[in-house]
């Protein structure tokens, strides 16, 4: 009988306290030009971005460009 792990009690091992104040540089893995859609765009906009350009992740961005959120594809999927 193999014993089944909650998600949160799974996600929880992945960071361990002591590791908590730590960096680690992701900047290689960044993509500094990526497409985002503004916060006040209509959800059209972002449906005709995923289906014509196959996108997973789209982020929101205000009008100072700072992420305030991400639109996924499944989000989508919903409307």
């Amino acid at each position: 009988h193999a014993q089944h792990r909650s998600k949160q009690h799974a996600e929880e091992d992945l960071v361990r306290e002591e590791d908590m104040d730590k960096f680690v540089d992701l900047s290689s893995y960044m993509n500094p030009a990526c497409l985002t859609v503004l916060e006040t765009a209509p959800l059209t906009r972002a449906y005709f971005l995923f289906r014509t350009l196959g996108l997973r992740h789209l982020p929101v961005v205000n009008f100072q460009n700072e992420v305030v959120g991400m639109i996924t594809r499944s989000d989508l999927l919903h409307h």
